[in-house]
Formats: structure tokens, sequence, C-alpha cells
């Protein structure tokens, strides 16, 4: 078993609609080891990752932080083709060598998004993968610190099949000094426990690195999650880092990545009463908060509106107003006023939800 020399901590650039620019963390605090290069939205990752990217370069950010060149050519990779693996490794040489990011990962997930998961019974394919990796691996010669998300990244994609499909062609053929990626019970999990890890492991003998959706919000773009990283218990000596994939907000993703070092930081901006809306994917607000949420006081509304504008704020604002138009029509009584209020403020489709859920 391959045993982890110290934790990692970093950030994952691998979200869908936001890409971050070029000097975003130029001046990152934060003592983040690892920062990993992988936006679905760059065609040279993913849908033409057969074409040298010119243009690519290394992202601006402190020395001390390892960047991470994080392809994804499971689209329509052929596993047959001596081409198709010769360009891959030139894609991977070429960032290595040329523009001089420090390592390099493979990313498989998400490879049919018409079909999430589909692939959980597929043994042959997890075989294939592997050897993907392995012969990458061993081209380059890598030490450690090679990195690949699966095509099943959690135990819910696995629907119960670890110990027979797509995962067990992984376990059987995978280098065990390449680290598997890792998001935990489910896409975003609430907990990520250390009974949960010590199974993982127990079956895996490689390392394990989890990749935490905890703040990514690609999904629910409404949306923003700002409480603290809860849950999670990494005594593990396999597990080889805690890496956070963020929102594409740079001013917001600075402030999130403090909670893998800072559990206490404080929320500034928004009044307290309006926290819970903020809090994480998974909380459940109480009826006392949602009493103190319908009646916000004028200086909360005075705050929201007349503060400084900070980046962090402006980044934050729309969706602290999307919250106010939410109390706003939890408020509303009569049917006309509901109808004008929904036309102005949200999609015809929410109008016709509601309405019908209102007969």
């Amino acid at each position: 078993m391959e045993l982890v020399e110290m934790n990692f901590k970093g950030y994952i650039e691998g979200y869908y609609s936001r890409r971050l620019p070029l000097d975003a963390f130029k001046n990152l605090k934060e003592p983040l080891t690892h920062y990993f290069y992988g936006p679905k939205e760059d065609k040279y990752l993913r849908a033409n990752w057969r074409i040298i990217d010119k243009t690519l370069q290394r992202r601006d950010l402190p020395k001390r932080i390892k960047q991470v060149y994080s392809i994804s050519p499971g689209l329509d990779f052929n596993f047959e083709s001596k081409e198709d693996f010769s360009f891959l490794v030139k894609k991977i040489e070429y960032a290595l060598s040329k523009v001089g990011f420090n390592q390099a990962a493979i990313f498989l997930d998400d490879i049919d998004i018409t079909n999430f998961g589909g692939e959980f019974n597929n043994k042959k394919l997890g075989e294939q993968h592997a050897k993907l990796l392995n012969r990458i691996f061993d081209h380059f010669k890598f030490k450690k610190d090679f990195w690949f998300c699966p095509s099943i990244y959690n135990e819910s994609l696995s629907q119960g099949n670890m110990r027979l499909g797509y995962l067990q062609g992984i376990k059987e053929i995978l280098n065990p000094k390449i680290t598997i990626f890792w998001t935990g019970k489910n896409v975003i999990s609430e907990e990520i426990s250390q009974k949960d890890l010590n199974k993982l492991t127990a079956y895996f003998s490689n390392p394990i690195a989890i990749w935490d959706n905890f703040y990514a919000n690609d999904y629910c773009p409404n949306r923003l999650f700002l409480g603290p990283l809860t849950g999670r218990s990494f005594n593990n000596k396999r597990i080889k880092g805690h890496f956070i994939n963020g929102t594409g907000m740079k001013e917001t993703d600075k402030f999130l990545m403090n909670y893998l070092f800072n559990k206490k930081q404080k929320i500034h901006y928004i009044p307290k009463d309006l926290l819970p809306l903020f809090k994480t994917p998974f909380y459940k607000i109480t009826k006392k908060e949602l009493a103190r949420l319908l009646n916000l006081s004028s200086m909360d509304l005075k705050l929201i509106f007349e503060q400084p504008a900070t980046n962090l704020y402006l980044e934050w604002k729309p969706f602290i107003i999307s919250a106010l138009n939410d109390i706003q029509l939890l408020k509303l009584k009569k049917e006309k006023e509901v109808e004008r209020f929904l036309d102005r403020r949200y999609s015809p489709l929410v109008k016709m939800k509601f309405n019908k859920s209102r007969r």
C-alpha cells in the first residue's frame, strides 16, 4: 500500500460555466499546495483535446503552489489507437515541458452528461482507463503525484457495484502509485466520514484525494454556500489531500479556500438573520429562522444596499438580492400581486409551477 507523506490542500478549477483569469489568485495568501487546472469549458482540455493549445499558460500563482495540468480526453478517446495515445502524451509533454506545469492529471469524469454515472457496471471500461493511466505513468516515469479522476468517483455512482463493475476494473489494473480522486458518498457529500474512508482505502491500494464539491454551485447557479466546511474527517494515512471545487468567482473562492485552514472565519456583509440561506447545501431552515427572515429590519436592508461595495461583496450581492426576492414572494398573499412579482423577477416556468401549486 502507498502511504502518504503529507496531507495536501488545494483548489480545483473543474466546474462548469465559469473560467477564471490567469491572475485570479496572484496574491493568494492561503498556503495551498496544489492548483488543478481543468475547467470543463476549456475546449483544448476536453472537446478538442487533440489540438495543442498554443495560448496555454501557467496560472499566475505564488511559486509554492504546484500547478497540475488536468486533461479530459474521455469523450472520444480511442483505446486501440496508437495515434490517440501519442497525441495525449504530446499534450501532457507540452504542458509540462513547454508551458511549465508541475504535474499532470487525467480527468475521466462526466463523460456522458446525458447518462451520468452510466459506466458503473462497465468493468471493461474501468480496465481500459486503468491501462491508459498506467501507460502514461510509465511513459513519463512519474515517481508519484500523478492524479486520476475516474468516471465513477463516489459511492452513489457505483450503485453498489464497487466489487463487480467499473471500479473493480480500476482496482485490478491501476498502478497503486496513481492517486484516485473521490467525492465521498455522493457528488456533493454532506459528510465524508472516517468510517467511509476506511472502507474505501481497504478496497483500493492507491492513495485517495478528496475532490470536495461542498461549495460548488454550477448545478444551482442562483445559490451560494458560504458556511463552514463541516462533516469532514481525514485521519487516514492514505488520504493524500483535500481539494475544493469552487464557484469560479475569484474573491468568493479565496474566501472559501480559507475554510481549509480556518473553520471559524466570519461571514461579513450578510445580515445575521439572512445567513441561514447561505450556510450549506444541506442546511434546513428552522421556523424561528424563517420568522426572522420574513421580518428583516430596515437596518438590515440598509446594510445590504448601502454598505461599501468591496469586490467580495459585489460577487455576493446578486445572490443576496435574489434571496430578498424570495423572501418578498413568501410574504405576498394576493394572487395578482404574486403574478406581477413573478412576471418581473422569475422565469415564466417558475410562474407556471407556482400558480399550479396554488390551485
